[in-house]
């Protein structure tokens, strides 16, 4: 079975709708770790790199979830990878393998909707797009990226719309988006196993 690594990136995830939706989906799988980074660090940008690379050695399958903050991460999940993605450990290739072959996905939220994030739209660009630093980063380390998993028009309870007229999610068009989010890791997982990639078959 293939081990499946979540690290949550979001400052306040009791005000949540959208990351709180996906991590309560995401506890269908047989096989999860929710690794809650502002609930083991809070404020702080110094985190326990130790712990952090035992983790991702452990686990097959590598989700990264957070809101898109200015077209990025939340500032605690840009320390995380300056501090945990260690040279000589994760990269460069042939001498830092650590997460060579396993699989990093990105699910996220964003309150614009679809449509903004494309060329004709506000935002210009796709969300992988803006994503392309941390597949990058994959890369580097010789990892699996895959595509990444967005729920759209996420906004706070009892707002109405954002500031482009875009209605907000609804409860159920959210439930239903944070399912298919499970099934996207659940393809993953489904992948990995099927490919014979799985890197405790080796060990």
């Amino acid at each position: 079975m293939a081990r499946v690594l979540v690290n949550l990136f979001h400052p306040n995830l009791g005000a949540s709708r959208g990351n709180a939706a996906m991590i309560d989906a995401l506890k269908g799988l047989d096989s999860v770790h929710i690794n809650d980074a502002y609930a083991h660090y809070g404020d702080s940008i110094k985190i326990d790199v130790a712990r952090e690379k035992e983790l991702l050695e452990n686990h097959d399958i590598l989700v990264f979830q957070h809101p898109l903050y200015w077209y990025s991460g939340p500032v605690l999940m840009k320390a995380w990878m300056e501090q945990a993605i260690e040279r000589g450990w994760a990269y460069p290739p042939g001498i830092g393998t650590a997460l060579q072959g396993k699989i990093w996905m990105h699910g996220v939220t964003a309150s614009g909707p679809k449509n903004s994030y494309s060329w004709q739209g506000y935002n210009h660009n796709s969300i992988s797009d803006y994503l392309l630093p941390y597949k990058g980063t994959a890369n580097l380390c010789g990892a699996i990226w895959k595509k990444p998993y967005a729920i759209h028009s996420v906004l706070p309870s009892g707002q109405e719309k954002s500031w482009s007229g875009a209605p907000n999610i609804t409860g159920s068009e959210l439930e239903a988006a944070a399912m298919a989010y499970l099934d996207w890791v659940r393809l993953a997982v489904w992948s990995f196993e099927e490919s014979g990639n799985n890197q405790a078959s080796a060990i």
